[in-house]
């Protein structure tokens, strides 16, 4: 049975922590599918608190012997691991250092896909970029490290600040392979502005006596949520 470099497989499909990683993958540019046969699949997602891995592991090594499979260990400590060929990663997870596995993974297997994987997408690099209102951040950043929730927040915030280069935008979003998949959905709901003009100075607005000027509402919003986050994760 032909084996699907994308595919994936669990037989804890309702535990949290594959529930968690399958959000993760969701995430990213790649077409992934789930399996309900292991044979089919390439990736095998495994709650190490749901099971023993003798048998599973005897089984990798013989799927091994028809093409490459990663063998994920989810759990809350290393010592669940009794063989080099799991991969292990601690829960909850670190999306971040997850991302940065499978980037590694694909550019092993497939160099010219992986590379085109992390390209801004609608060819951003160099581009100015503006937001016109929130994009719907939490599908992306519900499930993953609390810190990265902020860099993505704080990346959306400069961009609904006023007009900004995508590259200074991508370094405080500091993930970039979900910062773009962010922008492509902004981009889909027409709420993302690309390399217009640059904004002319507005002249100077003085207020009449007793109608002053109130700041932009949707701004002081966005810097209100961003305080929140950064008080709530520091």
């Amino acid at each position: 049975m032909a084996m699907d470099r994308l595919g994936v497989w669990s037989p804890h499909r309702d535990s949290n922590s594959v529930r968690s990683f399958k959000a993760a993958l969701s995430l990213r540019p790649e077409a992934w599918r789930w399996y309900d046969n292991k044979e089919q699949a390439s990736w095998w997602i495994i709650d190490g608190t749901l099971t023993t891995l003798g048998s599973l592991t005897d089984a990798i090594l013989q799927q091994k012997k028809h093409g490459p499979v990663e063998a994920v260990l989810l759990a809350s400590t290393w010592n669940l691991i009794e063989d080099p060929i799991w991969t292990y990663f601690k829960t909850p997870l670190n999306v971040k250092l997850l991302y940065g596995w499978i980037d590694r993974c694909l550019q092993r297997d497939f160099p010219a896909a992986a590379k085109a994987s992390t390209a801004p997408a609608a060819s951003l690099q160099g581009r100015q970029l503006r937001l016109k209102r929130w994009p719907n951040l939490p599908p992306y950043t519900a499930h993953g490290d609390p810190a990265a929730a902020v860099s993505m927040t704080l990346a959306c915030a400069k961009l609904l600040e006023g007009w900004a280069c995508y590259e200074e935008a991508a370094a405080i979003a500091e993930n970039t392979v979900l910062f773009n998949t962010i922008l492509a959905d902004a981009q889909l709901h027409g709420i993302l502005e690309i390399s217009a003009p640059e904004p002319k100075p507005e002249p100077a607005r003085t207020s009449a006596p007793g109608n002053p000027i109130t700041a932009n509402p949707e701004k002081t919003d966005a810097w209100s949520l961003v305080k929140r986050l950064l008080k709530k994760f520091t």
